[in-house]
Formats: C-alpha cells, sequence, structure tokens
C-alpha cells in the first residue's frame, strides 16, 4: 500500500476552501469504512488530500479556529445536510469509495451539476493525477471517466476522448471491467459528436465485451453508441430503434440513475411517436430526474411534443413556457451545455413543424451555426439536413456575405475578411463570429490575424475602430 507520504497534492486557495474542508470530512470517513480487498487505493489518497489539506495554510480552509474545529464542525453539518437531502444511488464503477468523497469531488451520480461551475475540471484533473501518483489507478481512472463525462456534456469530444482513454488504460490495469465498459461507452458518444460514426459503434461492441452480460451496459450502448450516432447521421428510424431497446431495459430497472440515454432519448421517442415516450415522460418528471436540471426542462420539452400532439399549438405553449422559465432558471449550466439544448431542439423539430409550435426553423438554423462554430459536421450536417426536408435551404457553408467597401480596398482584404471584421465591430469573439459564418473558430483566428497584419492595427479593438470609422456600405 501507498502511505500518504509518496503523494504530493498541491491545495488550492479560495474560492473552493469549503470544498477543501469537506474533502477533509470525506478524506476521514473514507479511511474509516473502506473495504480491506481495494482500500489500500482509497486509503492512500483519502490520507493524501487529508494531508495535504492539514498542512495547508490556514486561509486555505474555510474556518477561523486555530486548530481547525470550526471548519471541520460547518463541514459535518454541510455534508450532513447534503447526504439527507439528496439520497441519490450510487453510480456502479466498479470500485466503491465514500460517497461522500465522490460527491465533492463532483464524481457522484449526476454529472451535469459540475458543469455551471467554471474551472471545474481542474478537480477532476488534479484528483486523477493525484490517485495515479499514489498507484490509486482505479480511483484515477474514476475521475478521468468524470472528467470524460464533463467534457461530452459540453459537446467537447476532443478532450472527452482524451480523458476516456487515460481511465480506459487504468481500469483495464487494475481489472476493472465496469469502469473500462463505462470508458468505452463514454468515448464512443464522444467519437460520434466528433463525426466518426464507425468508431462509435466500435466504442459499443467493445463496452460490452469488457463487461459481458450486463444489461445496463448493453443498455448504455445501445442508445449512446449506436443510436446517438444513427440519429446525426440522419438515420432516425434505426436511432429510434436503438433507444427503444436502451430505454426499454432502463425503466424496467428498479433504480433509474442519470445516465446518458435519459438526455435524449425520451425526446426522440416523443417525437417517432413511440408507445414507450408516454413512460419516459412520465418518468422524467419522477423526483430522481427533476433532481437533475437538464432532465427538468427536457421533461417540460417533451410534454411540448405530446400536448402540440393532441391539442395543437395552444397546449404545446404551455409547457415551452416552463421550459423556457427552466432554462432561464438554471441559466449558467444551460448555457455551458449548450449543445445538448441544441441536439434536443434539433429532435424536437420536426414534431413543432407537423403540429405548428415553437420556432423549429429558428432552432434548426441556430443548432447549424452552433455545431458549424464548432467543427462538429456530422451534426451541423443533420441539422442542415432536417432544414432541407423543412423546405428552408440552408445557408452555404464559407461563402462570403458581404462586398469590401471601397475604403478599405486598400488594404487588399477580402470579402470573407470584411465579414468577419464587421462581426468583430460588433465585439463578438472568435466563436461567436465562427457561430455566425459557420466556419470553425480556428478559422476565424486565422481571418482575424491576417486583418492585423494587412490593416497595421494591433489588436482587436483597433479592427473595430476601423470598420466603425468606415462604416457599411
Amino acid at each position: 500500500p501507498v502511505t500518504p507520504a509518496d503523494v504530493q497534492i498541491t491545495p488550492r486557495v479560495s474560492p473552493h476552501a469549503k470544498r477543501l474542508a469537506r474533502l477533509r470530512l470525506a478524506a476521514g470517513e473514507a479511511a474509516s469504512q473502506h473495504d480491506s480487498s481495494e482500500g489500500h487505493e482509497l486509503d492512500a489518497i483519502s490520507h493524501a488530500i487529508s494531508h495535504a489539506i492539514s498542512h495547508a495554510p490556514h486561509d486555505t480552509v474555510a474556518g477561523s479556529d486555530a486548530d481547525g474545529r470550526g471548519h471541520e464542525k460547518t463541514a459535518e453539518e454541510t455534508a450532513g445536510r447534503r447526504e439527507e437531502r439528496r439520497r441519490l444511488p450510487p453510480r456502479r464503477t466498479g470500485v466503491t469509495p465514500s460517497p461522500v468523497l465522490l460527491d465533492d469531488l463532483m464524481l457522484g451520480t449526476w454529472p451535469d451539476k459540475g458543469c455551471s461551475l467554471p474551472g471545474r475540471e481542474w478537480l477532476f484533473a488534479e484528483a486523477s493525477q493525484s490517485a495515479r501518483r499514489s498507484g490509486a489507478l482505479a480511483l484515477s481512472a474514476l475521475c478521468d471517466y468524470n472528467l470524460a463525462n464533463l467534457h461530452g456534456m459540453r459537446f467537447e469530444p476532443a478532450p472527452s476522448i482524451e480523458a476516456a482513454d487515460r481511465a480506459i488504460e487504468n481500469a483495464r490495469r487494475v481489472g476493472s471491467g465496469m469502469l473500462e465498459a463505462l470508458g468505452w461507452l463514454t468515448w464512443g458518444q464522444s467519437q460520434a459528436m466528433a463525426g466518426a460514426r464507425a468508431r462509435s459503434k466500435l466504442a459499443g461492441d467493445r463496452a460490452r465485451a469488457a463487461a459481458p452480460g450486463d444489461e445496463e451496459v448493453d443498455a448504455l450502448a445501445s442508445a449512446m453508441c449506436f443510436g446517438f450516432p444513427d440519429l446525426l447521421s440522419g438515420d432516425f428510424d434505426t436511432a429510434v430503434e436503438h433507444y427503444v431497446t436502451s430505454l426499454g431495459t432502463l425503466l424496467a430497472r428498479p433504480q433509474k440513475t442519470g445516465t446518458a440515454p435519459w438526455y435524449f432519448g425520451p425526446t426522440v421517442l416523443a417525437t417517432a411517436g413511440h408507445e414507450l415516450g408516454d413512460a419516459c415522460r412520465d418518468e422524467l418528471h419522477q423526483p430522481w430526474a427533476q433532481a437533475v436540471a437538464t432532465f427538468e426542462g427536457e421533461a417540460h420539452l417533451v410534454d411540448a411534443i405530446l400536448a402540440g400532439r393532441t391539442d395543437g399549438p395552444t397546449g404545446a405553449a404551455r409547457h415551452l413556457a416552463l421550459l423556457d422559465e427552466s432554462l432561464e432558471r438554471h441559466r449558467e449550466l444551460t448555457d455551458a451545455v449548450a449543445g445538448i439544448w441544441h441536439t434536443l431542439r434539433s429532435i424536437a423539430a420536426p414534431a413543432a413543424l407537423a403540429d405548428g409550435w415553437g420556432d423549429p426553423v429558428g432552432d434548426l438554423q441556430r443548432a447549424e451555426a452552433f455545431f458549424a462554430g464548432r467543427g462538429q459536421d456530422l451534426s451541423r450536417r443533420w441539422c442542415a439536413g432536417l432544414l432541407r426536408d423543412a423546405g428552408v435551404a440552408p445557408r452555404t457553408r464559407g461563402k462570403a456575405q458581404s462586398d469590401v467597401p471601397d475604403a478599405l480596398a486598400t488594404y487588399d482584404i477580402t470579402n470573407r475578411e470584411y465579414d468577419v471584421l464587421v462581426l468583430l465591430g460588433e465585439r463578438l469573439t472568435n466563436r461567436e463570429i465562427a457561430e455566425r459564418l459557420l466556419v470553425s473558430a480556428s478559422t476565424v483566428k486565422t481571418h482575424v490575424e491576417r486583418l492585423l497584419t494587412k490593416t497595421n492595427r494591433a489588436n482587436r479593438v483597433e479592427l473595430a475602430e476601423l470598420v466603425h470609422a468606415v462604416g457599411p456600405e
């Protein structure tokens, strides 16, 4: 077993002080409750965290008492209230560290609660690195798996795939087939986001091989690695079949957890008019699902789909108002997981078009711009195809929209560079410009660099001043 002295952890300062205090409490609990067969790994990392916090400068932790009793008592009360309020079933991963420790590392049942908080990645990354240094490879894999989930929820496939790769490698090294399977599932869904449909399906097969005969893994693979890539590829009917298989299994389980199929599956089945759509809608209104902000919003969207089909636009409008209220109430999270919401609204768009409610064309156009700006071409083409089905010609990717004014002709600026210059004048970021122009953020960065060189300007502010001085023709 690795001793705490072998582990080096750099403590973080405010604003994470209260979390560090709770980690200290959790470390003590974990050390007292660990299972002897695997506990040496957890024991090492738990004591390491406790050791680091105990020896940190006093303002690193939350209390005001010299001996730390005050912050420990506060942490205990806070953790106790949280546990009492959130009696949620743990996710099965093949390792069983303390629930409180996992909760404070943001490794608990609901990954989306961490997406709205800036800088959350460091908590996963620090924990994973510390665990690897201590030899706690199972805990390191668990941290990387959740880091992959966080990036996946933000529709950031590259870092998600990278973290999932590490999770899979370390899960294999410690012989945790379940954790390896979960890593493959996340890897596969992120490959679909990146446009690699074949790799996504391969990941589903590997997840099933890592945990043979496990019905939950099989259900997750059906949705994440088969249904999701089929959906983004425009093969809606096949996607429905996979989501029916997945959610049919998950609905029959006595305990429900916030796994990936619930993020899109109910909306897919409601749009398809499948009989499981009603059952999924009812499940999204259960307390376990309403504890997750994204599921709360999705429940209203599914309600709108079903009500629009039976009661027309008026019926759907009531639920859309509730959806907007929910999204606004959780605005920071909504913005962090914007890719999820663009996908959900795009899934619902055919139903909205058929029944005459909402703004499906606008939803699809915004989604197309979002995915284009991130270089996620499979999702962009899916939205463009739905727009064509609706009789709307999508904008041509990369086509310049404006002519260069005579006043700027001497700078040898291209039409596309002028498009970028005008949007710089609106104080947009590179990503926002990319979404407007249906190009990647890296392409916008290149245009900005060329504009700075051609106009001999020092920064973006001076470029904005230039376009304001000239004015549009």
